[in-house]
């Protein structure tokens, strides 16, 4: 059961021909004519009249740039630029990489043979 003693008032039935109201801001109320009315003053704007902000405005310096040569800012010492790179040796990459896939080969069959123990294990 619920809380309620008494039941709700039945919602009153409505003809469907009613006209709805439009609301038209033009019929709204005015203000008295003896409040004072607020306006808006744009700042952005210059008014008619003159302010003594007008004549202070300030022009910033232009910097110019100065024309310097590179040998002023690094000089041109003997740099060294290292050493190139030795020729590849075919030998030597072909060794290299069958020893990477010996590796990546032997670590999966490590992990591969870890997995079917822990398996056997737990199924047991």
């Amino acid at each position: 059961m619920s809380a309620r003693k008494t039941r709700p008032p039945p919602i009153p039935k409505r003809d469907t021909d009613e006209k709805t109201s439009i609301y038209d801001s033009q019929k709204r109320k005015k203000p008295k004519t003896g409040a004072p009315i607020m306006q808006a003053i744009s700042m952005k704007t210059p008014g008619a009249a003159k302010i003594a902000a007008d004549e202070m405005v300030a022009e910033p310096a232009l910097k110019r740039p100065k024309l310097r040569a590179m040998s002023e800012v690094t000089p041109t010492e003997n740099q060294q630029l290292g050493y190139f790179a030795p020729p590849a040796d075919p030998r030597h990459l072909r060794r290299r990489r069958a020893r990477d896939l010996t590796l990546v080969v032997s670590c999966s069959i490590i992990v591969a043979s870890v997995i079917a123990l822990v398996i056997w294990f737990v199924a047991r």
